[in-house]
Order: C-alpha cells, then sequence, then structure tokens
C-alpha cells in the first residue's frame, strides 16, 4: 500500500498508550479506608480477661471479617466463611470492597459479586473491570487503533493509514497557496501522491505534475489532490478496518457457538461417551479440565489444566493423544479399550495364581500336602483329618 509519504511519526506507540490512574483511595490490610481513630480510654478496672479464659476455639474465631462487622460463624449471619469457618470468601471480599467503595466493585451487582467462589473467578473479574477501565481512559484515536490491532490488521499498514490521515487533516488551504518553497513542495507532492494513488506510473505522475505548474493549474489541481487524498486513505482505512472486523466477529461467534456446543455435550447426561454412561461429578471434572483456568502460558494468557499439561509435557501429550486415538478406532469406541484392560487383569490373575500354585508346600514324593496331613492322608483315615489350629 502506498504511503502517503507525509511522515510516519504521527503514529501512537505502545509508550504514549498511556494513562495516569486515578487516586486511589487508602485502605489498610483487610481492604478497608483508613479512618482517623480516636483514643478511648477503656475502664477496665472492673472487668479484666485473660488468654487463659478464653477456650480454644475462641482464641481461634476471627473477631472481625474484612467488611469491619463482627464474625457470624455462630450466629448464622450473612458473611460467608469457609469450611473451617476461619477465612472469608472471596464473594465476601469483594463485596466489602464495594461497601468499602472501592472503583473496581463499587458499581457492580452483588449477584455478580456472589460469582467470585475462588481465586480464578476472582482474578478473571479484577482483570476485566481492569481492562473495562483502561479502554474507558482511551481517546477515539486510541481506541481505533486499539480495536484495528485486535481484528488482526498489521501495524504497519495502521501506522500508514493513521500517520497519513493524521498529516492531511493538519494541512489548510492557506498551506497549499503558499508561494514558498515548502508550499511548492507541499502542491507537488499533493498532486503526485493523488495521481499515484488512482493508478498513474511514477513517470507519468511526475510529468503531470510539471505540466500543473506550468500551465498555472498548480494551486487548484493541490487542492483537489489535498480532498482526494483523504478520501482515498480514509475510505481504504475503513474497508480493511470493517473487512477485519467482519472476520474477528465470525470467529468469535464460531468460537462462542462452538463452546456452547462443547459444554453441552460434556454436561448433558442423555450423552454417554462411547456408549459409556459417565456420572455428573465426572462431567464437571472433565469441563474443568479443558475451560476453568489452572495456570497461565508463556505469554500470560489463561490456559486450562489440559491445554497447561500439553505445554509442559509436549511429547507426552502427542503420544498418549495417538496412543488413545488408535486404540479407539478414531475416538469412537472403547471396546478395544476394555478388552485391552481386560487381558491385562487376566494376565496378572493368571500369574498370581501361578504364584499360589508354585509356593504350595509339597510332600517328598510330589504331591500336594494338605492341612492336617500329606497327600496320601486325604480319605484313608477320617480320624486323622483335623484343622491346624
Amino acid at each position: 500500500m502506498d504511503d502517503f509519504n507525509l511522515g510516519m511519526d504521527a503514529i501512537l506507540d505502545g509508550d504514549e498508550l498511556d494513562f495516569d490512574t486515578p487516586p486511589v483511595e487508602e485502605t489498610d490490610d483487610k481492604g478497608e479506608k483508613k479512618e482517623e481513630k480516636k483514643e478511648e480510654k477503656v475502664d477496665n478496672t472492673e472487668f479484666e480477661l485473660t488468654t487463659e479464659e478464653l477456650t480454644a476455639d475462641e482464641l481461634e474465631e476471627p473477631l472481625e471479617s474484612v467488611g469491619g462487622e463482627k464474625s457470624e460463624k455462630k450466629t448464622g449471619g450473612t458473611n460467608k466463611v469457609d469450611a473451617e469457618g476461619s477465612s472469608p470468601t472471596y464473594s465476601s471480599i469483594a463485596s466489602a470492597f464495594k461497601v468499602d467503595g472501592v472503583p473496581l466493585f463499587s458499581d457492580e451487582d452483588d449477584e455478580e459479586l456472589a460469582k467470585l467462589e475462588d481465586a480464578s473467578s476472582f482474578e478473571d473479574f479484577v482483570t476485566r473491570k481492569i481492562n473495562q477501565a483502561v479502554e474507558e481512559r482511551l481517546d477515539e484515536e486510541q481506541k481505533r487503533i486499539k480495536n484495528a490491532l485486535t481484528y488482526g490488521m498489521e501495524p504497519s499498514d495502521i501506522q500508514v493509514y493513521e500517520s497519513s490521515l493524521k498529516n492531511l487533516k493538519a494541512i489548510n488551504e492557506e498551506d497549499i497557496k503558499d508561494e514558498s518553497e515548502e508550499g511548492e513542495n507541499l502542491r507537488k507532492k499533493l498532486i503526485k501522491s493523488n495521481l499515484i494513488n488512482r493508478g498513474f506510473s511514477e513517470e507519468r505522475a511526475d510529468a503531470k505534475v510539471q505540466k500543473s505548474f506550468t500551465d498555472g493549474t498548480d494551486v487548484e489541481d493541490a487542492t483537489d489532490a489535498w480532498i482526494e487524498c483523504k478520501k482515498f486513505y480514509q475510505e481504504k482505512y475503513d474497508a480493511e478496518f470493517n473487512a477485519r472486523k467482519a472476520e474477528y466477529d465470525k470467529f468469535i461467534e464460531k468460537r462462542n457457538k462452538d463452546a456452547e456446543t462443547l459444554k453441552n455435550s460434556i454436561l448433558d447426561e442423555s450423552n454417554d461417551f462411547a456408549g459409556i454412561k459417565v456420572d455428573k461429578v465426572t462431567r464437571q471434572k472433565v469441563y474443568d479440565a479443558i475451560n476453568r483456568p489452572a495456570g497461565k502460558d508463556a505469554n500470560g494468557k489463561a490456559i486450562s489444566a489440559l491445554m497447561k499439561y500439553a505445554d509442559e509435557n509436549p511429547v507426552d501429550f502427542r503420544k498418549y493423544t495417538a496412543y488413545f486415538y488408535v486404540i479407539t478406532d478414531g475416538f469412537k469406541n472403547l471396546d478395544k479399550v476394555k478388552d485391552l484392560v481386560g487381558k491385562e487383569v487376566r494376565k496378572k490373575e493368571i500369574s498370581a495364581l501361578e504364584r499360589t500354585l508354585n509356593s504350595t508346600v509339597k510332600s517328598t514324593g510330589g504331591n500336594m500336602r494338605h492341612v492336617g496331613g500329606n497327600g496320601n492322608d486325604w480319605g484313608s483315615n477320617e480320624a486323622s483329618w483335623q484343622i491346624e489350629l
């Protein structure tokens, strides 16, 4: 794509896409706003409490939750605690932040905060809110560049469009009419750029520029070229931007549809697994293994447990996947798996039986010795057959 050649330094780079972080209210280690505390003298002459007078449970019980309220472990209050009743849940921490007016939480619905059940969901929530705050602070140009990059446009193309349009919009009619050498060079550049954009070769464009100056129509021609160049770059930019956006939206739609299909396929109990019924708990574990964040890759992107295993054990992952693919006839049935497992179990059972037979005590004549007598005692002397204690 041809550059307007007015300079490429107008594009914003990553360092310029910065903003000042708003002041955050100072909080203590429990997430509460610090307030001036007034000293209160407590008369303890009539009441003294030593640790010896408290039970072990009372010593371990937290006196205050994150929100500053007294613990309601024994009274059945609304503050959620974990299985041991010793620490607040992520949802209660988020609720406390909302009460204290922390910006990321203050405008969120209580129902959404109640869904923050673990560290992963809490981290995802905070990341989403931070990205939203960043988006709100971008100006129109920064948003346009960010979206163009998201949709897959090449950074070099974005730079050409942005810098060319910015430089063209900075020109005014007085600049074009300027009779100085600078004004003359600007008119030549505008006329030639417009001709190149229309498909003229370098030689023909130069000849047209020279004729324009010879005929004395350079100011009018440059003014028309200025308008045409702005239209050309804007239309080209919009066309590529919209095309990439359409591809991106189509990709996201398909990805979401596939994700929903996968979720239903795993969690719907009416769907078996190659002829085997799988319980609900196992189905949820399978879904979590491919959907729930369990770590981050080298680029800091969240990955599932299955992706994490594949990332850390690439050889084993491909090997085991290939084994299972072949044994199950392309993941279609588990009959061979059951046969192989059955053969292995029978082989181990036979080996165990052989070890038992080989370890049995034998008489000198080669006959097996039974409990209470030798091989010749069986049925020959009923009185001598008895269980050894």
